[in-house]
């Protein structure tokens, strides 16, 4: 990275406190060895997901980390080798991304370190949670199967008011016949 002038790095520091604040997650990463073009791919991967893939210097990253107040968490992340933060909204979709890249032979990008709300996790947490579907996936399986049981309950009611509805039409022909005949 080219040298910043002191008001670039501030900017860049409140930049990253700011996403830092608002990322329900982050995975911190070792790219050294990572050529040009597999950065590339990272990249958009991650940004196809809704993923920030961002390089950071160390010392910056350490002082956002320090104003975001996350620092005693993280704080041995960033002593040395290049780093880059993955700012997530979604850790399933992050996880599983970055987890499948990771997994790559051919790739040379390491676990630094995570945050998913606030708790640390390391590299068995997310290749765990990258098994789960996306958390749209799973509230909506938890709407299917909350739902289910009330689908059922208004088909089964649906078929009793016909029924009733069958009998009482049968009621009012035999009354219609026993009156007029």
């Amino acid at each position: 990275m080219p040298k910043l002038k002191r008001k670039d790095k501030e900017v860049l520091i409140e930049e990253l406190v700011d996403r830092l604040k608002s990322a329900s997650g982050l995975i911190v990463t070792d790219f050294h060895g990572l050529s040009v073009e597999e950065m590339t791919v990272l990249r958009k991967r991650l940004h196809k997901v809704g993923v920030l893939f961002k390089v950071v210097k160390n010392r910056l990253a350490k002082i956002a980390f320090d104003k975001a107040e996350i620092s005693e968490q993280m704080s041995d992340v960033f002593q040395d080798r290049p780093t880059a933060i993955a700012f997530v909204d979604d850790p399933f979709v992050a996880a599983k991304e970055l987890v499948e890249f990771l997994d790559d032979e051919d790739i040379s990008l390491s676990f630094k370190g995570g945050m998913i709300s606030g708790r640390m996790v390391d590299l068995d947490f997310l290749r765990d949670i990258g098994k789960v579907s996306s958390s749209e996936e799973v509230y909506g399986k938890l709407v299917s199967i909350l739902s289910a049981p009330i689908s059922q309950l208004a088909w089964s009611l649906k078929g009793i008011i016909q029924k009733l509805v069958l009998v009482m039409n049968e009621v009012a022909k035999v009354r219609e016949k026993g009156e007029g005949g």
